[in-house]
């Protein structure tokens, strides 16, 4: 036998070698295929060869589109959603939701959205807030799909498990969450029993399925849901995105300014007199060439709620706690100074990895900035003027921090100084007497030191 070279044919006598075939061999055709070789020796084999029809064949079977929109149950489009069809092929969501395919009809398609990665997208502080409140039975979610957002762990409820998930994504200490998703995509046709226990009566529909299907189908839409967003703070167009609401009012942490040098110990205490709180995160950062941290606590806080990078100058703030005392302060810091430096210059609050937030017992958000004032050199406190109204003698009681020179200045009602008297006064209380003014009527007294000014309205009769 020449076993090196052979020809291929559908007869035995090598005249056939393509056999036509058209939509009446629809189904399976058994094929005779025949090799020989060149000394004429032959091998033959039986094949079958399915044949399936397709829309040229038979005007009934057409093509359909299946197409739908994928967004918030706010309506905020979401895009870049892969969406799996399971004839093989898949898209992304485009800028408005959108997604369309084009099929054969008479056939049963399933289409199942995904999307993951964005863990930390819209995932705040206030949200673990939100949802402590729950937990708490201090309040409930408007909608099903929020307590969806808030089962991080996809266990089928919602508990400080999820909160603790929660805040090791926004310390950074952990990416992701284990057995869910980012985002997870429920039928928009879905109408749940219990809107308050959406896992009630079985699991949700996340995928949508149509059978035989024979016209276009256009409203297959899903319900995106962004895990841990429970405010609908997420950006859906951005999987990097720190959400940021700049309409926020904004609460000051007042620092005294402060030149250290080396070897000096730097404590900071961050607090505000604005609000009660009950929960904040921050994204603090120092310069570690200036300063070295020697410890970072607060009376509200517990380990858990930091994460320190010393190499990086990073402290990462998340905590939440409806029993916090409103008068403690935010966060205590105690530096040594590696070198001389200007505190404003060497500390400050970032947005790269978190934004700052302050959640007020009434589950307001304030975001949060630092401001460094100059200590006074002399610090000028009026006590108290007496009498007032007066006729003849009057008395001005005043603190001063530090010795320095102070002077009382008198002016009318139309701005005119009636009185100029100054004097070198010591630290602690001192006393202005003044007696002998002939004007009368609305008077406006002025107390200045080389630092500080204070004003005091009195009536002389």
């Amino acid at each position: 036998d020449n076993c090196n070279f052979f020809n291929l044919s559908y007869d035995s006598q090598l005249q056939v070698s393509e056999l036509p075939f058209n939509c009446d061999n629809e189904g399976l055709n058994e094929l005779s295929i025949w090799a020989t070789d060149t000394e004429g020796n032959q091998s033959t084999a039986n094949v079958f060869l399915n044949i399936v029809k397709s829309g040229a064949c038979d005007p009934t079977i057409e093509e359909v589109i299946l197409a739908g929109r994928i967004s918030r149950e706010d309506d905020v489009p979401t895009p870049d959603v892969t969406v799996n069809i399971s004839n093989g092929f898949s898209q992304l969501s485009d800028s408005n939701g959108n997604f369309s395919f084009v099929v054969l009809s008479d056939s049963s398609y399933t289409i199942d959205p995904f999307r993951n990665g964005d863990y930390t997208n819209g995932v705040t502080t206030f949200d673990i807030a939100l949802i402590q409140a729950v937990i708490l039975g201090l309040s409930t979610f408007d909608s099903p799909y929020k307590y969806i957002a808030a089962d991080v762990n996809n266990s089928g409820n919602v508990s400080t498990f999820d909160i603790l998930l929660m805040q090791k994504n926004i310390l950074s200490i952990q990416e992701g969450f284990p057995n869910n998703d980012s985002w997870r995509f429920v039928d928009a046709a879905y109408e749940f029993p219990d809107p308050t226990n959406p896992w009630f009566g079985g699991p949700f529909p996340e995928t949508i399925s149509v059978t035989n299907i024979l016209s276009n189908a256009t409203n297959l839409d899903f319900v995106a849901v962004k895990i841990g967003d429970v405010n609908l703070s997420s950006s859906p167009f951005d999987n990097d995105a720190i959400a940021e609401d700049r309409s926020m009012e904004t609460i000051e942490l007042v620092l005294d300014e402060k030149n250290f040098q080396v070897d000096d110990l730097v404590s900071l205490d961050l607090s505000q007199i604005i609000c009660d709180y009950i929960g904040a995160q921050l994204d603090l950062t120092y310069d570690p060439s200036l300063l070295q941290l020697n410890s970072v606590g607060g009376e509200n806080l517990k380990d858990d709620n930091l994460s320190i990078d010393q190499n990086e100058g990073r402290i990462l703030l998340s905590f939440v706690d409806f029993n916090a005392d409103p008068d403690a302060a935010l966060l205590n810091l105690n530096f040594r100074a590696l070198q001389e430096g200007l505190l404003s210059q060497s500390i400050g609050i970032s947005r790269d990895r978190l934004n700052p937030e302050l959640i007020s017992t009434e589950l307001k958000v304030y975001d949060l900035e630092l401001a460094f004032i100059e200590s006074p050199r002399a610090n000028l406190d009026l006590v108290q003027v007496y009498p007032n109204p007066f006729k003849d003698i009057l008395q001005i009681d005043f603190i001063l921090g530090n010795s320095d020179q102070v002077e009382l200045i008198v002016r009318d009602q139309y701005g005119s100084i009636v009185f100029n008297k100054s004097g070198y006064f010591t630290e602690g209380d001192n006393r202005f007497v003044l007696e002998g003014l002939e004007a009368k009527g609305l008077l406006l007294l002025e107390l200045r030191s080389s630092a500080d000014q204070v004003f005091e309205k009195v009536i002389k009769l």
